[in-house]
């Protein structure tokens, strides 16, 4: 990718002299929730930034959060939430809301303001240093394992000149998770969300993580250009069918354009094929090209169109897809069809107050003759996602519930060989249970008072699973699709040996302080099948202390 990174440079150099765009709100992060609600509470759609694409701004959420219309539920709780936004990215705010210098800090140097542990701002130019800390401790029942997550890092972010900001984290990481955890390792040779894994007092694990870009914006208000090491998510949803976090971070071009209702997003990336992992090698690579239209029809209406392709190329980048705006599979057919490529429609509507419906809809490969035939046809490759969220349930206060159901076929996502399936480091680009599924999902979240979050998970997810390692029945995306029994017989969804997996998650968090959260919570997963090598119980009380991070999520 020698030559993308340099096209990148000498872009970026050209476009330096034009304002930075900013910090973008990821996926996971807590203010990402808040967020979300606020724009239903409003009942209007923005046209500033658009929430599907899970990459708003830091500044187009101050603007958005200082000129809010404060809806009649409006509660002490959520005026306590918007100041903690705008106390968190308070470089960006245009008033003294927010703004208020801490009445704590020490030597007059650290935490002079309430969110940042050091941080620099004069004549155009901001930087801020926070520690990262993470203890998780749990308690399984029936196991004498010690299970825990202990992390330790760093986060700097700022600006220079209001010209380019940037962003770069930096965590070394043990773990030892639950059995059904411990499982997904041993199976996949890999932590979710990490790359690089070594052995940790047995079976725990010990891995670094980073990510860190660099932002320009190269028209203002209309085009912004990143560059960096990170990891994006598409969707409204729980789950995203088109692109997740769930995975490790990788390497990546980004550009948004923004301009009347719509935003446009081309992802650029670099990927690693499945493989097992040897000391001392260069890894093979392979590479995406991704781009989602999102267009805001009415203030209540939003559509999206999502297309993606993973190169069957390894260790070659095919500079057709850099153009921006051309559908892929256009290009992908000129080729000779030899990659594989996946395309997607999504829609978010606020119907009624307080309410927001979710959709996606994602084809990966088709043909209606056979959906006609009613054959089961293995090539008739789909997934789709419906949902809602309803806050301020029955008028009661910040009580918000969310409901989703996902649907993936088997086959989906999976391809031929290991490059061009729709994977990272053998982990899923969306579903992290890869396909040949159907889930449900029930959210229910609540603030009792204005620093406690109190959540309730539940999942119930049934797919069908392979017992031999020759033969594919379209649950496992990283297994060659060939390896399947015909054209026809048995290809319908949760075919195979069929698992069932229930999970519940009840969590609390208390802000301790800006950034600062104590979590304790219990977690119950069961998974049930026919087949003694699928089954797994796992009872789990937990306690846990984070600053400047987000919860770990065992949600798979």
């Amino acid at each position: 990718m020698n030559k993308i990174t340099l096209l990148i440079i000498l872009f970026a150099m050209q476009s330096i002299v034009a304002n930075a765009q900013d910090l973008t709100i990821k996926n996971n992060a807590d203010e990402a929730y808040l967020l979300d609600r606020f724009e239903i509470m409003s009942g209007t759609l923005h046209h500033s930034f658009h929430l599907t694409t899970k990459s708003v701004s830091a500044k187009n959420m101050v603007s958005f959060l200082e000129t809010i219309e404060k809806p009649r539920l409006w509660t002490k709780r959520d005026e306590a939430n918007r100041l903690t936004l705008l106390q968190k990215h308070h470089e960006y705010t245009n008033d003294e809301e927010g703004n208020e210098p801490s009445n704590r800090n020490l030597l007059h140097t650290i935490y002079k303001m309430p969110t940042n542990f050091f941080e620099y701002g004069s004549n155009g130019v901001f930087v801020a240093i926070n520690p990262i800390i993470y203890y998780n401790q749990m308690l399984e029942s029936g196991s004498d394992k010690n299970i825990f997550l202990n992390t330790r890092g760093f986060e700097l972010k700022g600006y220079l000149n209001r010209k380019v900001s940037f962003y770069t984290q930096l965590t070394d990481n043990q773990e030892r998770g639950p059995s059904f955890v411990r499982n997904w390792i041993t199976n996949n040779d890999v932590v979710p969300g990490a790359a690089y894994i070594k052995a940790f007092k047995g079976d725990g694990t010990d891995y670094t993580l980073a990510k860190g870009y660099i932002d320009v914006e190269a028209m203002k208000d209309h085009i912004h250009l990143s560059f960096g090491n990170d990891k994006f998510f598409i969707g409204d949803g729980y789950r995203s069918l088109f692109l997740a976090d769930f995975g490790n971070n990788h390497l990546f071009l980004k550009m948004n354009t923004k301009f009347w209702r719509i935003h446009y997003q081309n992802i650029f990336t670099e990927l690693y094929p499945t493989r097992r992992w040897s000391a001392d090698n260069l890894l093979p690579r392979k590479y995406a090209a991704m781009h989602h239209l999102s267009i805001n029809i009415k203030p209540w209406l939003n559509v999206g169109a999502f297309e993606a392709v993973v190169f069957g190329r390894k260790d070659h980048f095919d500079f057709q897809y850099l153009n921006p705006v051309i559908f892929y599979r256009t290009i992908e057919q000129q080729n000779g069809s030899p990659d594989n490529a996946l395309l997607g429609f999504d829609t978010k509507i606020l119907p009624v107050k307080n309410v927001q419906v979710y959709s996606q809809f994602l084809l990966d490969e088709f043909s209606f003759e056979h959906i006609k035939a009613n054959k089961q046809w293995w090539a008739n490759k789909y997934a789709w996602q419906i949902g809602a969220k309803y806050i301020n349930v029955a008028n009661i206060a910040h009580l918000d519930v969310q409901l989703e159901r996902n649907y993936i076929r088997p086959f989906t996502y999976s391809y031929r060989d290991s490059v061009a399936d729709y994977s990272n480091y053998n982990q899923s680009l969306a579903h992290p249970n890869g396909a040949n599924l159907i889930e449900h999902i029930a959210i229910i979240r609540y603030q009792p008072i204005a620093k406690c979050f109190i959540s309730l998970e539940i999942i119930n997810r049934r797919q069908g699973m392979d017992t031999s390692a020759t033969f594919s029945n379209g649950g496992n995306i990283l297994k060659n699709y060939n390896l399947r029994n015909g054209l026809y017989d048995g290809f319908n969804t949760l075919g195979g040996t069929l698992v069932t997996t229930n999970y519940a998650n009840f969590n609390a968090s208390f802000q301790v302080k800006n950034n600062v959260y104590v979590d304790a919570g219990y977690l119950y997963r069961k998974a049930n099948s026919s087949i003694a090598a699928f089954q797994n119980k796992s009872s789990n009380f937990y306690i846990g202390f984070r600053m400047n991070t987000n919860r770990r999520m065992y949600n798979y």
